[in-house]
């Protein structure tokens, strides 16, 4: 991950965190959080406006039997007052 308000562990494009399996009861990770979520009026800024990128690594088995597969992955926004 790279970009605003991303986990401080991603310090660079190396690092990769493995996604939680719901069927297994994983807790789910953050990938983006923030505090501020009110308007700036002395600067006219939005302080909530973040951009993150994701790049997603796929380590396939020497076993995997050959085909097609898929996957969900679900992202959750949490809004915060």
């Amino acid at each position: 991950m790279s970009g605003d308000d991303v986990p401080s562990d991603f310090t660079d494009t190396t690092y990769y965190r493995p996604f939680a399996d719901d069927s297994l009861a994983e807790t789910p990770a953050s990938i983006m959080e923030k505090s501020e979520v009110t308007w700036d009026y002395p600067s006219n800024a939005w302080p909530w406006e973040s951009e993150a990128t994701i790049k997603y690594k796929v380590n396939i088995s020497a076993v995997q039997a050959a085909g097609r597969y898929q996957n969900i992955i679900t992202y959750v926004a949490i809004p915060s007052f």
